[in-house]
């Protein structure tokens, strides 16, 4: 289980709509527009990005370390799939938005 999975599920268990990991901050989730502390303790930059670098495969390593920034798609077990911007801050790594993906594709009819 990766270091993020903990926060990851508090998301989802409160409906959030994203989440945002920045070192020096707590965790947030956003609940109805507002970003909301998940739990009240602030982030150490190298557990963030220790959490970050877990999830990120080899070919958003390279980007990153270029750029600066990338983008992925982090698949938590069986619970869902999440959308990933990675970016290089002044306090360290961190990561918007979290955003819940569906697990399946749905078809318009």
């Amino acid at each position: 289980m990766a270091e993020i999975d903990a926060y990851l599920t508090e998301v989802l268990e409160k409906a959030g709509l994203g989440s945002a990991f920045h070192p020096g901050d707590p965790a947030r989730v956003r609940l109805f527009g507002d970003l909301t502390a998940l739990r009240p303790d602030k982030l150490a930059p190298e557990f963030v990005k220790q959490a970050l670098y877990e999830i990120m495969p080899k070919p958003a390593v390279r980007p990153f370390r270029g750029e600066g920034r990338c983008g992925l798609c982090y698949t938590f077990a069986d619970k869902g799939r999440f959308r990933v911007n990675v970016m290089r801050q002044l306090n360290g790594m961190g990561a918007v938005p979290f955003a819940p993906l569906p697990s399946k594709a749905t078809v318009a009819r």
